[in-house]
């Protein structure tokens, strides 16, 4: 029943992912920019009066076309559709594994969604899901206590905005790139779309390591990383917070580089100190979500 339940919400929130991603495509086709044949050739899937002749105009003036209602629609197979898909992932970006193994979980759970709506499969939505709005990579210069510089890589993936601005952690760790950050962002699109909020997804962070770090050195590098983010992120656009590597003195260290550069408070960060805008119950918030979903798990398992 509990693993029912999850996957009832799952699809719920896919299909409004998508349903989302299809109304901004018949939005941006019927603009005033198109021509009066792309226009007409896009007519809307029901007509009460449908033309058979297809080389001639109708009384309207609009083209012929077939009438087209969801329930004359042939189905498809799900299953081969969402192969082509991670396929084509795979050989754009061959080095991207662990974007591959996540994009591949997700849009294999996505086979009944597709088959029971064929419509999500038009325009390429699906390719259009797995492809980041916007992936910003910069180097963050920085100096150690002794003077040596260092030169680190730091990412914004961008991942989805569909439903509200981006929203996703910061994370400082060895092993992060593009690859784990895409895979990270991708997630995060779902995760935030389940909380109803009106959130879209996305992740970011650099290779940097904090661990043995000064904090003058984690100052100095957070202040460097936030001098090209801050171009790129607001509090009605893409809305970052800590992740591994990045608690409160790194948040704090961003937002007040953010407000020097910017010269305004806003919440464009979350996970700050209560005592300059943050939340009274961050710190315990994962641990409720375990407990509400251990006391669902007992009562749906009695």
């Amino acid at each position: 029943a509990l693993a029912a339940k999850a996957i009832a919400r799952h699809v719920c929130i896919v299909a409004s992912v998508l349903l989302t991603l299809v109304a901004s495509t018949i939005a941006t086709t019927f603009t005033a920019s198109l021509s009066p044949l792309l226009a007409a050739r896009v007519l809307p899937l029901t007509r009460e009066e449908p033309c058979v002749d297809n080389e001639k105009d109708c009384a309207n003036g609009k083209l012929c076309h077939p009438m087209a209602t969801k329930a004359l629609r042939t189905s498809i197979d799900g299953s081969s559709i969402i192969k082509e898909v991670i396929s084509s992932l795979i050989e754009r970006d061959p080095d991207q594994t662990e974007f591959h193994q996540a994009a591949r979980e997700i849009l294999e759970s996505l086979v009944p969604v597709i088959e029971a709506h064929p419509e999500f499969a038009d325009n390429s939505l699906l390719e259009r899901l797995v492809e980041p709005e916007r992936t910003i990579s910069f180097r963050v210069p920085w100096s150690d206590d002794s003077g040596a510089t260092h030169v680190n890589r730091g990412y914004r993936v961008q991942y989805n905005s569909a439903i509200g601005p981006y929203k996703g952690g910061l994370r400082f760790h060895p092993s992060v790139n593009l690859s784990i950050l895409k895979f990270l962002g991708f997630e995060q699109v779902f995760k935030n779309s389940l909380t109803g909020l009106s959130l879209g997804g996305g992740k970011g962070g650099s290779d940097f390591d904090p661990k043995g770090r000064s904090d003058a050195e984690v100052m100095r590098f957070c202040q460097s990383f936030m001098s090209e983010l801050y171009r790129h992120i607001g509090s009605s656009c893409d809305v970052p917070a800590g992740d591994i590597g990045v608690g409160g003195r790194e948040i704090g260290y961003m937002y007040g580089m953010y407000k020097k550069i910017s010269n305004e408070f806003s919440g464009v960060l979350t996970g700050k100190d209560p005592s300059y805008g943050g939340s009274l119950i961050r710190p315990e918030a994962t641990g409720y979500g375990l407990v509400y979903f251990v006391r669902e798990m007992l009562q749906t398992k009695g």
